[in-house]
């Protein structure tokens, strides 16, 4: 079986939850414990550890867990919740993907999980996760930080740089495609 054979399947489950997570997780999260929320915790679990343990490498959190990394060297960034930076991280790489490689997708996922972050209360930019204050200068520390050799970022299929990951993290609510 070829990697990339394990990549698609991978791809597929991700995109499985992606779909379940968008349907239900309003009614989810407005019932904690309930049937639903059960469904949506169970399957979360289940298709994100299927899909970052066939897909290896390739299809795990890329820039969300880079940025989530680079964001802990702040210590402004203490108090914000895991989930909360990963969250925006994920803006984050969808952000890098429009302005690098011109990705009308990644701008049409953009602005769909903007309003998803809107509807359950996900943070959409800096200044949502209590870091608007953050100087430029402590941002390239945190965007150096996520493109350290080694870090999950260098699985993306183009190279970036810590000066574009800090273009991306204050953008992340942009209208247009260009940085």
């Amino acid at each position: 079986t070829s990697t990339q054979t394990f990549v698609i399947a991978a791809v597929q489950q991700a995109r499985v939850l992606h779909d379940l997570l968008l349907e239900h997780s309003i009614e989810a999260l407005a019932n904690p414990g309930g049937e639903v929320w059960r469904n949506v915790v169970d399957a979360t679990v289940l298709l994100a550890g299927i899909s970052g343990g066939i897909g290896g490498a390739q299809c795990r959190t890329v820039v969300a867990h880079a940025v989530h990394n680079g964001l802990t060297q702040l210590p402004q960034s203490h108090g914000i919740l895991h989930g909360e930076k990963v969250a925006f991280g994920i803006l984050v790489q969808l952000r890098l993907e429009e302005m690098i490689q011109g990705s009308a997708l990644a701008k049409a996922s953009r602005q769909r999980l903007l309003s998803f972050y809107d509807a359950i209360g996900l943070p959409k930019s800096l200044v949502d996760l209590g870091l608007g204050e953050v100087s430029v200068e402590d941002l390239k520390i945190a965007a150096t930080f996520a493109c350290k050799p080694g870090s999950d970022i260098h699985h993306l299929p183009f190279k970036v740089n810590p000066e574009q990951v800090v273009e991306a993290m204050i953008s992340t609510v942009a209208t247009t495609s260009i940085g």
